[in-house]
């Protein structure tokens, strides 16, 4: 019995498969995937790279929000944006540094 399943699979398998022909444009759509996967990590860069200036930008030139007379309410909207851009900016950089954290010892195995 598990000679002949055998044939049967061999059989099945030992056929010739002709190949798929794609599309013009399928051949276009992957081509145009694959240029902007290549972007991405630029794209990411200039993100945190705006994001950064954003923070040096309103830390130094929105100083003006102090001529309130409510000091309390404009040290709130100065500092409030500046903590949640600088965690934000610590975060969103962090993965382009790289680890320097302990190695895992490799793993022996004996066969």
């Amino acid at each position: 019995m598990d000679q002949e399943i055998k044939q049967q699979i061999h059989a099945v398998f030992s056929q010739e498969i002709e190949p798929v022909k794609t599309a013009f444009l399928y051949k276009i759509g992957l081509f145009l995937v694959a240029c902007v996967m290549l972007l991405l990590p630029a794209i990411y860069l200039l993100i945190v790279a705006a994001l950064g200036y954003g923070v040096f930008y309103h830390a130094t030139r929105n100083i003006t929000v102090f001529e309130n007379p409510y000091f309390r309410v404009a040290l709130l909207i100065y500092i409030a944006p500046l903590l949640a851009g600088a965690v934000l900016f610590v975060y969103m950089a962090k993965p382009l540094l790289p680890k320097w954290g302990k190695r895992l010892m490799p793993l022996y195995t004996d066969y």
